[in-house]
């Protein structure tokens, strides 16, 4: 909520509201645009980060080579009306070569994402126009020019509610 953000004294955490619904593409792109650092990495509300998560991803995409432009992590997945562990996604993927043979269902979600910004600025932001598989067409994107590395580690808790637009699929 805007309390518990607005509760925190440290000046790197800023908070902003639409003035209007612009749709989560719409509310990460301005999130990208107003942020000063030079890597993006991505929360929704209902996930957690593991404590070692964003430590471990920058690490990686700092130390990879020079056309890595994005790293992911593991993840597990939580029913949330039951708490229930349903699925883990450890899975590492060449993208580039899925994409070339027609299989789009192994790209990351933005929730594991850590991307530099300046391959957004050169691939562009996240398409608003779309309501669905706004990752999937990203990845496509980042894929023609850049790599990705994958931390095989879980690193992220997902919670799955059935009603969300993507449901329950892991």
């Amino acid at each position: 909520t805007e309390y518990n953000v607005t509760s925190i004294k440290d000046p790197r955490v800023r908070f902003f509201r639409n003035d209007k619904n612009i749709g989560v593409s719409g509310s990460r792109n301005r999130g990208i645009k107003e942020s000063t650092g030079e890597i993006i990495a991505f929360q929704d509300s209902d996930d957690e980060s593991y404590p070692t998560r964003i430590e471990k991803e920058v690490n990686l995409l700092i130390n990879s080579s020079e056309d890595t432009g994005a790293v992911y992590c593991g993840q597990e997945f939580y029913d949330y009306k039951t708490g229930e562990k349903i699925g883990v996604d450890l899975r590492q993927s060449d993208f580039k070569k899925n994409f070339m043979e027609g299989s789009y269902i192994l790209t990351p979600g933005t929730g594991v994402l850590m991307i530099k910004k300046s391959v957004l600025e050169d691939v562009g932001y996240l398409d608003e126009r779309i309501r669905a598989s706004v990752d999937v067409e990203l990845a496509m994107r980042v894929s023609r020019k850049y790599s990705y590395a994958f931390v095989n580690e879980v690193l992220l808790k997902v919670t799955r509610n059935h009603n969300q637009i993507m449901g329950n699929q892991h």
